[in-house]
Formats: structure tokens, sequence, C-alpha cells
């Protein structure tokens, strides 16, 4: 693969999915992210886009929601739909990280942060294997997925 043009594939791929022609959340969330591509240390955090101009246009009751703690958290899992959505139906390149979420403009970006969710998982399946195998036992059932996996 030619790495040495990816910021400018990336560009035309962010491009090509006509941000402009998105509507509501999926429209909110780009527009916030748009200015992130130009910038390599602008961040976006979900906060930030729950709060943002885009996002009470289309949203406007959450502007009472957000300072509510009781509703805050379905705002905030709303932002995180409408990411995995750019990301997944979209092809969005939207990466992230504990301080938030940005448009991948370098391949080293994406390496990172492929790296990332790859321990991610593994970190997230090896528990999950250990408490099985304890618990199998003690439930005395097993998963065919699980035993499969564990061969």
């Amino acid at each position: 693969m030619n790495f040495s043009n990816y910021r400018e594939r990336m560009k035309n791929k962010i491009f090509s999915l006509h941000p402009e022609n998105m509507t509501g959340d999926i429209r909110a969330v780009m527009e916030n992210l748009m200015p992130t591509f130009d910038n390599e240390y602008l961040q976006i955090e979900q906060d930030a886009i729950a709060q943002s101009e885009w996002w009470l246009f289309y949203n406007s009751d959450d502007r009472r929601k957000i300072n509510d703690p009781k509703k805050r958290d379905s705002v905030l899992r709303r932002v995180r739909l409408a990411i995995n959505k750019l990301r997944t139906e979209y092809g969005a390149p939207i990466l992230s990280n504990d301080k938030g979420y940005w448009l991948c403009r370098e391949q080293s970006e994406a390496l990172l942060y492929i790296g990332q969710l790859e321990h991610t998982v593994k970190s997230m399946s090896s528990s999950y294997f250990r408490t099985y195998n304890k618990m199998k036992g003690t439930l005395e059932s097993t998963s065919s997925f699980f035993e499969l996996m564990n061969n």
C-alpha cells in the first residue's frame, strides 16, 4: 500500500461522505469532527458535541437534558451511537482515545488506533474467557462458542 498520499486519501474519503447531505445526529457529529482534520491538536469530546450548535439545532430538547444528570447519559449515548454509525455504515475514518474524537489524518494515527483496539479486545476477551472457564463448572453449563474458542 502506498502511504505517501495517505492524508489525501483520508480527505477524499471524508468529503465523499457528503456531510452536507447527512441529517440529524449524524450530521451534527460529522460537522463537529470536520475541523479536526486540519488541526492535529484538536479532539472533540462527547460533551462538546452534545452541547454544540449543530447538535442542539437537531436536538433542541437536549439543551435541558445535557445539564440534567438523569438524562445526560442518554444524550451522550446518542452521540456515541452516531459516531458508531458514521464509522460502520458511512465508513468515516473517526479515531478516538480518552481525550476525544477526531478524523484520521496520518497512517501512524490509524496504526496506533488499531493497536489500541486490538489490545482492548484481547484484554476484554481474556477476562470473559477466565470468567467463563470458572463459571462453567459452577453453573454446570457450557457454551459451544466458548468451548470452540478455547481449543
